[in-house]
């Protein structure tokens, strides 16, 4: 897998301190040569006295509208997270390896077709097309992950075998008998109507065709009044009714 060029804003905590130590901004610290020596605590990059007094007269630049949902801080974060130093493709767990073996039991061929629903920045896409062999659709809702992979498809030269395609999940629309298969990663679990967008799914699979379904689930309908449940909705997938185990 290439790994592309990336616009990380990442700072090591270590600089992080050490700037706020000095009373400096970060970004001043990773840009001045004497970063390293500053680390390791050998030179001030600043002296006392000029380290910033008064917070008020700081200026800090405010992007103007609402943030998007998939900043470039937090896609790079979960790059890091879920990728690794040659495979930094995944913003999902399991990274890029576990759709490989996900998908292996469909028997795809490259003559055939296989539909990626919530296919992030297509790290899974790239992954299937370049070691199985299919011709790919990614679909997701989310216009910077399209962007940013369609540049990742790009830099890999895999436009011809993986297109990645902005979608709203709401029309239940993926077309008809149009794949063989369908890779479907925890995306079911923030639909309003699970079986709805489940039988779209299936609506878009030929006859004999598979569906591989991961999804987050509650084990009983009682750990929806977990504490760390409720704060999980709340904040990082606001809106979503993930099921219970059972239903499935």
């Amino acid at each position: 897998m290439i790994k592309a060029e990336k616009t990380d804003p990442y700072i090591p905590l270590k600089a992080r301190f050490m700037a706020w130590w000095e009373g400096v901004e970060p970004d001043a610290m990773v840009e001045s040569d004497a970063l390293q020596s500053a680390a390791d605590g050998v030179v001030p990059l600043v002296a006392p006295e000029q380290a910033a007094s008064d917070p008020s007269q700081i200026e800090v630049d405010v992007p103007v509208g609402p943030a998007p949902v998939w900043s470039e801080e937090r896609i790079a974060f979960y790059r890091r997270l879920w990728g690794n130093d040659d495979q930094d493709d995944a913003i999902v767990p399991g990274g890029i390896d576990l759709p490989l073996r996900l998908v292996k039991p469909m028997a795809l061929t490259n003559h055939m077709q296989m539909l990626d629903v919530g296919c992030g920045i297509g790290g899974a896409a790239r992954a299937v097309a370049e070691h199985i062999g299919p011709r790919i659709t990614g679909v997701v809702d989310h216009q910077e992950l399209i962007d940013l992979g369609n540049e990742l498809t790009a830099a890999a030269r895999l436009q011809k075998q993986v297109s990645l395609e902005l979608t709203d999940y709401s029309e239940l629309d993926f077309g008809k008998s149009k794949y063989e298969g369908a890779l479907v990663r925890e995306i079911a679990y923030r639909q309003p109507d699970r079986l709805d967008f489940l039988r779209a799914v299936k609506n878009a699979i030929k006859p004999q065709g598979h569906i591989v379904l991961t999804d987050l689930v509650l084990a009983t309908s009682d750990a929806r009044d977990a504490k760390p449940i409720r704060r999980w909705l709340e904040k990082e997938s606001a809106g979503a009714e993930p099921g219970v185990l059972a239903d499935y």
